[in-house]
C-alpha cells in the first residue's frame, strides 16, 4: 500500500522518500526503479530519537506530508513529528491505540468505522473502509476490464503474501496434488522475501508442468486476470482480488488478518478457513473445488468483489486528504 500512494503520489509530479531502517534488497530495488528515494535511518524504529530524525529528515527534504505505516508509531512518537510542523498520515489496521494525533488516519480494511476511532482520533480526519483501498499502478488498466466466467473452471493462483515465515505456501501446494488430475493449472507466486522458496520448488516440481512457480513478480494483475480462482492470506492482497473480480479462499495469516478474513466470508466475497494452523492440506483441496464447480458462486462472489473495490482509493484519497 505504500508503493501504491507512491506511485500515485509520483503520478501527480509529486517527489517520494522512503524512510526505514532496513530494507530487504528487493523491495529497495523496486522502489528505486519507481523513482522512489531511500533514506536509512539509525535510530531504533518507533523510538523517539526515530522521531526526532524522522522529522528533520522531513524538514531538510521540504515535505508535505509524513506518512507512517507500522504498528510501533505511539502517540508520543505522532506528537513529536507534528511538534516539529509535519503533517502527518497514518495508515492503521487495528484501532486499538488509546490515542492518535495524526492530521489524517486511513484504514482501509473492510470493517474500518467511525466508531473504532470515537473520542481518540483528536481533530483527525477519517478515511475508512475500501474505498479507500490502496492499489498499485498495474491495476489501473483493469477498471474496465469483465472478468469471464467459464463454466469448467480450473484455474487456481497461490499467493500468500512477501514473507510467508510459516511457510502455508507449501501446504496449499501439497493441497494441488489432489487436483491436478483433474486437468487443474495453478501459478504459486511466492514473495521476494519468501525464505522458504527452495522447499516449495521441491514439492511444486513433484506436480508437474501443471504448477508453475513464480518467484518476486511484480505484474500480479495479470494474474489473477488468468485465474478462475484465488488461494491468498487474508492481507492487503485481499484488496487486490477483490478488485480483479477473483473469487478466494483465504487464511488468517497474523491477528491483523483475522477481522479481515470473517468480514470477506460475512460479505460473500471470499472463503474463509480461518486460521492455517487449523486447516488441513485436504480441506483447502476440498474448498477449492468446490468453488471451481461453482460458477453461479463464483461469479457472484466476483461481482461483490469489484462492488466493494474499484481501484481508485489512491486517487479519492490524495483528492480528500493530501492537499
Amino acid at each position: 500500500r505504500m508503493l501504491a500512494l507512491a506511485q500515485a503520489w509520483r503520478d501527480r509530479g509529486g517527489q517520494v522518500t522512503l524512510a526505514s531502517a532496513a530494507l530487504p534488497y528487493a523491495l529497495a530495488a523496486r522502489l528505486r526503479c519507481e523513482g522512489v528515494d531511500i533514506e536509512s535511518l539509525n535510530a531504533t524504529a518507533g523510538s523517539m530519537s526515530d522521531a526526532a530524525e524522522t522529522a528533520a529528515l522531513a524538514s531538510r527534504l521540504g515535505a508535505s506530508w509524513v506518512v507512517l505505516d507500522g504498528y510501533h508509531f505511539s502517540v508520543a512518537y505522532q506528537q513529536r513529528l507534528r511538534a516539529e510542523g509535519a503533517r502527518l498520515l497514518l495508515m492503521d489496521d487495528l484501532a486499538d491505540a488509546p490515542a492518535y494525533a495524526a492530521d489524517a488516519i486511513l484504514n482501509q480494511n473492510i470493517y474500518a468505522s467511525e466508531s473504532m476511532y470515537q473520542g481518540r482520533a483528536g481533530e483527525a480526519r477519517l478515511f475508512l473502509g475500501t474505498r479507500y483501498a490502496l492499489l498499485r499502478r498495474e491495476f489501473t488498466p483493469w477498471r474496465d476490464w469483465e472478468r469471464p466466467h467459464r463454466g469448467s473452471a480450473r484455474r487456481v493462483l497461490v499467493t500468500m503474501g512477501g514473507g510467508d515465515p510459516d511457510n502455508q505456501t507449501v501446504k496449499v501446494v501439497q493441497a494441488l496434488g489432489g487436483l491436478a488430475r483433474r486437468g487443474m493449472e495453478a501459478r504459486v507466486v511466492v514473495g521476494s522475501s519468501n525464505p522458504h522458496l527452495e522447499q516449495v520448488r521441491q514439492v511444486a516440481g513433484v506436480l508437474g508442468p501443471s504448477v508453475s512457480l513464480l518467484h518476486g513478480v511484480s505484474e500480479m494483475a495479470e494474474h489473477m486476470a488468468w485465474a478462475d480462482v484465488a488461494v491468498s492470506g487474508a492481507g492487503t492482497t485481499c484488496w487486490e482480488l477483490l478488485f480483479m473480480g477473483l473469487p478466494s479462499v483465504v487464511f488468517t495469516l497474523a491477528e491483523n488478518q483475522r477481522r479481515i478474513a470473517e468480514c470477506l466470508a460475512e460479505q460473500g466475497v471470499a472463503v474463509n478457513l480461518g486460521w492455517y494452523r487449523d486447516v488441513s492440506a485436504e480441506a483447502i483441496a476440498e474448498t477449492i473445488l468446490g468453488l471451481l464447480d461453482d460458477p453461479a458462486r463464483r461469479r457472484g462472489m466476483s461481482d461483490a468483489g469489484r462492488a466493494l473495490v474499484d481501484g481508485r482509493g489512491a486517487e479519492r484519497l490524495l483528492n480528500e486528504a493530501l492537499q
